[in-house]
């Protein structure tokens, strides 16, 4: 397979409690040779996205966007700060969310149907358009009520990579660091 490249997909890194919430009639299979780690546990999330601010650290948790020539790498202790950060990537309007509980992450382009949304976070902890004042739910990207769930739009999600400073940057010492630069 040389001069092959692996697709990548969307993925999720997130703690068993909000899989099952988005996901209830998910199962899964625990060996119970391997033992559980606390790392993906909703403490470990917290004390990394209330970690200091400062320089980035080796062990800093990111989310890490690839465009077409561009890598951007976002801190989750940042992401922690508003929690919804709307900005462009390569030209394109996107998004980045983190749950309220600190756990969850995820990106998503925010143009539906040619036109070019800008969210806020309402009480439940959903996206709501200031357009139309449409629902979406900020883990699927699907509209749940208002105009735009009434044609089942759907927010595009964007692949990411969830991973490490030092391991990230090893991968792409190019990346630009959230908020320095947006293009």
């Amino acid at each position: 397979m040389a001069g092959h490249k692996l697709q990548k997909y969307d993925s999720t890194l997130t703690t068993w409690d909000q899989w099952r919430r988005e996901h209830p009639d998910t199962t899964a299979y625990i060996k119970r040779s391997i033992p559980y780690n606390v790392r993906f546990a909703q403490a470990a999330f917290a004390a990394i996205a209330e970690m200091a601010d400062g320089p980035i650290r080796p062990n800093d948790l990111i989310v890490g966007l690839e465009g077409h020539i561009n890598a951007r790498a976002y801190l989750w202790r940042e992401l922690a700060k508003d929690r919804l950060v709307q900005e462009r990537f390569e030209k394109q309007p996107i998004l980045m969310f983190l749950s309220e509980d600190l756990t969850t992450a995820k990106a998503f382009v925010r143009t539906v149907a040619f036109i070019d949304l800008d969210f806020a976070l309402n009480s439940e902890d959903q996206l709501v358009d200031e357009l139309t004042g449409s629902v979406w739910n900020p883990l699927s990207g699907k509209a749940e009520s208002g105009p735009f769930s009434w044609f089942g739009l759907q927010l595009q999600p964007i692949v990411s990579t969830y991973a490490v400073w030092f391991a990230w940057h090893k991968y792409r010492p190019d990346t630009a660091v959230y908020p320095a630069g947006g293009d």
